[in-house]
Formats: C-alpha cells, sequence, structure tokens
C-alpha cells in the first residue's frame, strides 16, 4: 500500500500473459479502455474483493471483443469467470443498451452468472 495525502493506492502484478494493451496519447501510454476495465476486474477477482470501481461508461468505439481476448488468456477458470462476472457488473446497464456490446439472445443468461 501507497499512502499519499491523495489517497492510498495498491500495486498489484500481472502475469506476463496478461500484460499489453497500450495507447499512446500526450500524457503517455495509457491502457485502452476494454484493457483497463479488464485490469480492474482481474485484480478484483485475484485479490477477492470488490474494488471501487466508478460508475463505468464504454466508449462508442468499445469493443467486448477485446475484453473476451484478454479472458481467454487467464490460466484459472475460476479467476476468469470472476473477471468476466466482475467486467459484467461494471458494465451493466451498458450491456442491454449497446447491441455491439451484447449479442445474446434476449431472454437467454450466460452460463456464468
Amino acid at each position: 500500500m501507497i499512502r499519499t495525502s491523495l489517497g492510498t493506492f495498491s500495486v498489484h502484478h500481472l502475469p506476463p500473459g496478461l500484460f499489453g494493451a497500450w495507447q499512446e496519447t500526450e500524457r503517455g501510454s495509457v491502457a485502452t479502455p476494454e484493457k483497463a476495465l479488464f485490469d480492474l476486474a482481474y485484480v478484483s477477482a485475484v485479490i477477492r474483493a470488490g474494488l471501487a470501481s466508478p460508475r463505468t461508461r464504454a466508449p462508442a468505439d468499445f469493443d467486448r471483443k477485446a475484453i473476451d481476448w484478454w479472458i481467454e488468456r487467464i490460466e484459472s477458470g475460476r479467476l476468469a469467470t470472476m473477471t468476466r462476472l466482475g467486467i459484467d457488473q461494471m458494465l451493466r446497464g451498458q450491456l442491454d443498451k449497446r447491441s455491439h456490446l451484447h449479442r445474446r439472445p434476449s431472454g437467454t443468461r450466460p452460463a456464468y452468472e
């Protein structure tokens, strides 16, 4: 834990296979929106705690398949399921409103819910 006047920060490590997906900005390299959301859900699953997440608004070009690509790289089935559930929870509401984020037939539920 790192405590500063701005807040308390916790640093976590990702396995090498889950490292990547940056975009260059004028402020430097930052994670893509999809990877940032994935990282938050993954770390939350690893430490078995619901991390405080801001209300999430997916940008217009948000790519759910990119998140699924990262989830497929998680070696533990339990962590993959918990990560997927965390992402779905953060995007709840967005999924029902944006067809390109949610392609499940109406009235069906995924196996992990």
